[in-house]
């Protein structure tokens, strides 16, 4: 009986690490993209600087999920720019069919233009980072 109450209570304490929150932020009917609400983390509050996981579905002609995307961006809220800091892009079975790591290297941030996908990510971001637009 102690061995059943010990499993039970381990079985309940357990916590993913791994937690997601998806919120959509943009489609366009055949894309979908979301932003992880709860992957969003401040970098630094004097330059308003953050990263954030974003994932982007796409649609098959029967309107099933078949591939998507995962992306960690950093995002400078003060002149609303973005970087790729890494993606991956899965098949319909989950495979790896693509993949970026900038590593330690640097890379270049691109400004979010209005009405784009970009602006879409950073808007999304930043609220959720507590930056006012």
């Amino acid at each position: 009986m102690k061995k059943i109450i010990v499993c039970l209570l381990t079985c309940f304490m357990t916590v993913s690490a791994n937690a997601t929150n998806w919120v959509e932020i943009a489609n366009n009917q055949k894309e979908y993209f979301y932003i992880d609400i709860d992957s969003v983390r401040v970098t630094s509050e004097n330059y308003q600087m953050l990263t954030a996981f974003f994932k982007g579905t796409e649609l098959n002609s029967k309107g099933k999920k078949f591939d998507f995307s995962r992306y960690h961006m950093t995002i400078n809220c003060r002149n609303r720019s973005l970087a790729t800091e890494s993606y991956y892009s899965y098949d319909s079975n989950g495979k790896v069919i693509d993949s970026y790591d900038s590593g330690i290297s640097f890379n270049p941030a691109k400004e979010a233009h209005p009405g784009t996908l970009a602006s879409s990510m950073v808007d999304s971001a930043c609220d959720t980072g507590g930056f006012s637009r």
